[in-house]
């Protein structure tokens, strides 16, 4: 009875299904839900019945309490900080403590294109990337940086499409020049393909974030 709260969608062969009690729920099937193993060897439709069940969801009629989270696992100290400079300090401070950078390799899949690490200063934006793990996800991409000062709201930005990242860029990691900026308080906000990669500030010596 306490799963009659939510609704479970299960998608087969392309049709939404939802269900509402605990009976529903016991019957999923589970091990098609969380199935990670390869499907080289299934038949079209069986893989695409099981593409089909890992995208099932539970969806929750309102906002879910958080109360009982014990842990949010970032997948890279850039998107730590992004996370940070997205919420209010006082959110912040009331959830950092369960709040950390996986140091576990097999915790993501890390399979894809995303920022790593960004180190600034008055004069650089280092921007550490995790490579695609394979070579045919490696691009078309389009990259954007946009630094702001924060005092006088000057602004200033780095653009560029990327049609094989791995080959254009010199290493997995582009180093910007932002000391045309004089600044010493700026905000550094990466996007890739339009979507927030990384979102942080500097200020002088302090810990931006």
């Amino acid at each position: 009875a306490a799963f009659c709260r939510y609704a479970y969608l299960v998608t087969i062969k392309c049709q939404q299904n939802l269900l509402y009690s605990s009976e529903d729920f016991r019957s999923l099937p589970f091990q098609d839900i969380y199935h990670n193993r390869g499907w080289a060897n299934e038949s079209p439709a069986r893989r695409d019945e099981l593409k089909n069940r890992r995208h099932a969801e539970v969806i929750y009629p309102s906002r879910v309490p958080l109360d009982h989270l014990k842990y949010i696992v970032c997948r890279s100290q850039a998107e730590y900080e992004t996370l940070n400079s997205l919420l209010s300090q006082s959110i912040w401070g009331r959830w950092k403590k369960h709040i950390a950078v996986s140091k576990r390799r097999n915790l993501f899949n890390n399979e894809w294109l995303f920022v790593k690490e960004v180190s600034m200063d008055k004069d650089r934006v280092k921007i550490r990337f995790n490579f695609p793990a394979r070579s045919q996800f490696n691009g078309p991409f389009s990259l954007r940086v946009d630094i702001t000062d924060n005092v006088s709201g000057d602004s200033g930005y780095f653009e560029q499409e990327f049609q094989d990242i791995v080959q254009e860029l010199p290493g997995p990691q582009l180093t910007l020049d932002v000391s045309n900026l004089r600044s010493s308080n700026f905000t550094a906000r990466v996007s890739i393909d339009n979507i927030l990669a990384f979102l942080g500030n500097y200020r002088g010596d302090d810990i931006p974030f």
